[in-house]
């Protein structure tokens, strides 16, 4: 069976439409895939940002908050202490934070000199007298030099 030459312009002309209409929307496709890819990639990067920041924000201000809660029991104590060292009452603070602050696994507290006046262990801890670093810490930015008066 042979075709009539209408049927082959028709099939012909049917095939250079198709073939026409792939030609430019081919391109304009995959163009569209590139854009909405890097749009959808820009907005996750941007989330995971914002996320990332947020978690962020979150860990620090319970840090925060668990850092003042620590330094707040060490300032009754010192507090406590400043009134007597060896009194009943820095015994007893000592006692209060070294059994609810279990983070600390052992509190001293020392003379200006470095020299244990009471521990919260039952074991030797450490001994800060004649150490240098300890003379630092006493300084601190705004102490007394205990090398002499400030000149």
């Amino acid at each position: 069976m042979t075709r009539r030459p209408s049927q082959r312009r028709g099939l012909r002309y049917r095939y250079r439409l198709a073939a026409a209409v792939l030609a430019v929307s081919l391109p304009l496709l995959v163009v569209l895939a590139l854009l909405l890819t890097n749009s959808t990639a820009t907005s996750l990067t941007a989330a995971a940002e914002r996320e990332g920041q947020s978690v962020a924000h979150t860990l620090t201000l319970r840090l925060e908050d668990w850092l003042a809660e620590r330094r707040e029991s060490l300032t009754v104590l010192a507090t406590t202490a400043t009134a007597g060292p060896a009194s009943r009452e820095t015994r007893s603070a000592l006692a209060h934070v070294a059994e609810t602050g279990s983070e600390f696994t052992l509190i001293e507290v020392t003379d200006l000199d470095g020299e244990v006046l009471l521990t919260s262990g039952a074991s030797a801890g450490i001994d800060p007298s004649g150490q240098e670093w300890f003379r630092r810490a006493f300084r601190g930015p705004v102490g007394p030099d205990l090398d002499g008066p400030a000149g």
